[in-house]
């Protein structure tokens, strides 16, 4: 797993943030970002329009063990 910068996305395409793939991690984030909680995060664009969209707080071991599961689901 390596930071990244920026994602590029071709023009009338897509890109997909999932455990596993690409995805967005707080490191040490501040008392407002509480588990099991949901807030938006607003993702800028070079050649587009701002988006906003809602994100959930989840625990980084739960996630890792539903990706295993998921994984061995379709193994």
């Amino acid at each position: 797993m390596g930071e990244l910068d920026e994602v590029e996305v071709p023009a009338g395409e897509s890109v997909r943030f999932r455990p596993g793939g690409l995805h967005l991690m707080m490191v040490v984030p501040d008392e407002t970002v509480v588990l099991g909680e949901r807030f938006d995060l607003t993702l800028s664009f070079e050649r587009s329009d701002p988006m906003t969209v809602e994100v959930e707080v989840v625990d980084l071991l739960d996630l890792a063990e539903a990706t295993f599961d998921d994984q061995e689901a379709t193994s």
